[in-house]
């Protein structure tokens, strides 16, 4: 006769085209049956079933967070009818990765920020370009922010973001790459000719 085992719960955050999801994996045996409890209209989920290393059955659920949506007061439980009256919940949503995405402001600066967590003032961040380890001149840098001060391609290339919190340390990075209007490829030209006579 098989052994059986309560459900273990675990979950975490991911970033999937814009969206925060919610994923939440049940280890048990017999699989468990996962359900959602949201401060809003539960949305659409998305549930799988296999074995873990250790041939027990595995339940993940991934929810899709509405635009905006809190996740603060998010839990996803898990039952079993094995154990009919015990119920496990989990509700310490994190993320498990950085990443970096575009930001709209009112300044004329590309700006970038790099996403670990629902407060970035709970990280410590440290960006750099690729090749520098360090930022070139014409960006700047404020907590978890990244400034691009003018559109030139000069500033292309590939840039990491080091975010450190109490949760562990996550790494991203975005490849910036533009193309010169026409007016910035005849300055840059003119530039080359003023340098280099010759070319």
């Amino acid at each position: 006769m098989s052994l059986l085992a309560r459900p273990h719960l675990s979950g975490w955050l991911e970033h999937e085209q814009g969206h925060t999801v919610a994923v939440c994996e049940a280890t048990g045996k017999p699989a468990a049956s996962i359900h959602w409890e949201t401060p809003w209209n539960t949305s659409a989920t998305i549930t799988q079933a296999s074995n873990n290393v250790k041939q027990l059955p595995t339940v993940t659920s991934r929810l899709y967070l509405p635009h905006n949506a809190s996740y603060s007061n998010l839990s996803c439980v898990a039952t079993s009818s094995a154990f009919k009256h015990t119920v496990t919940r989990f509700s310490s949503f994190t993320y498990r990765v950085a990443w970096v995405v575009p930001v709209t402001t009112g300044s004329t600066a590309e700006v970038y920020q790099c996403v670990y967590g629902p407060d970035p003032a709970d990280a410590n961040y440290t960006w750099y370009k690729n090749d520098s380890r360090s930022l070139p001149e014409g960006t700047q840098a404020e907590g978890n922010r990244l400034y691009f001060m003018h559109s030139s391609s000069d500033l292309d290339g590939l840039y990491g973001c080091i975010a450190i919190s109490e949760k562990g340390t996550a790494s991203a990075f975005y490849q910036r790459k533009t193309h010169d209007c026409l007016l910035q490829k005849i300055i840059k030209t003119g530039e080359s000719t003023l340098i280099n006579p010759n070319v």
